[in-house]
């Protein structure tokens, strides 16, 4: 059974720091636009949402998620995703997002990636990278 839950408490990060610097840098050393100092300041900001995937007490993976703002449209951006068995976690995954989008009022979730995610997640519509689901 798979739990999937954004974290709120630093001692949650602490525990599982080493997982989740494996788990995160792997994406980011392909993602120039960010380093993982600047992630974890956005995080510990409130200005992005970490958010990890459990087995029992093992943790699969870690998602970065962050408001993206438009003229006319409010969305939640996931930004960085990375683990093991993503293709077991990833519907829990983006149910629980969507929730978590839909909760706070925004428009739609978005995610930028690799070209992999199209199969993950079929409900998005896909452009090259970039998939959106508005609400």
């Amino acid at each position: 059974m798979y739990r999937f839950s954004r974290v709120t408490d630093v001692a949650e990060i602490h525990k599982n720091q080493d997982t989740i610097v494996g788990y995160l840098m792997k994406v980011i050393n392909k993602t120039p636009e960010v380093t993982f100092k600047h992630v974890m300041q956005d995080i510990e900001k409130g200005n992005s949402q970490l958010w990890l995937s459990y087995r029992g007490k093992e943790v699969l993976g870690a998602v970065v998620t962050k408001g993206v703002t438009y003229p006319a449209r409010f969305r939640l951006l996931i930004h960085l995703c990375g683990g093991k068995d993503i293709e077991e976690w990833v519907d829990s995954a983006i149910a629980n997002i969507e929730k978590f989008a839909k909760e706070k009022g925004l428009d739609g979730v978005e995610i930028y990636g690799r070209k992999g995610w199209t199969k993950l997640i079929p409900s998005y519509s896909s452009d090259i990278v970039y998939m959106v689901k508005e609400f």
